[in-house]
């Protein structure tokens, strides 16, 4: 059994949620010719619409978290401190397990 199995095992056994935070997070604000540029924003054009593009790098990118959930929602609330915050998914899930 490779790690990749043993890790999606773990998951189904014990019903862990796992979340993996984003790269990066591009986010595009309206713009009107003469508009302030919010700091390190862009102006691109999409749709023959101009927006302000802005491009955020979170500490914790790339990084995963894994906790045991009982919420049936898509709407699961995650905390950096308490979630199990890893560099890799193995990780996270191993410390998940051992809080349950």
């Amino acid at each position: 059994m490779t790690i990749q199995d043993k890790t999606l095992a773990l998951i189904i056994e014990y019903g862990l949620t796992v979340r993996q935070i984003p790269l990066e997070k591009v986010s595009l604000w309206g713009y009107y010719e003469g508009a302030k540029l919010l700091k390190g924003a862009e102006i691109v054009e999409k749709d023959g619409c101009k927006f302000m593009k802005t491009v955020e790098v979170s500490k914790h990118a790339g990084k995963w978290m894994a906790k045991k959930s009982d919420e049936m929602s898509t709407q699961v609330t995650w905390n950096i401190k308490t979630d199990n915050l890893s560099d890799t998914l193995q990780e996270a899930v191993e410390k998940a397990v051992q809080s349950i």
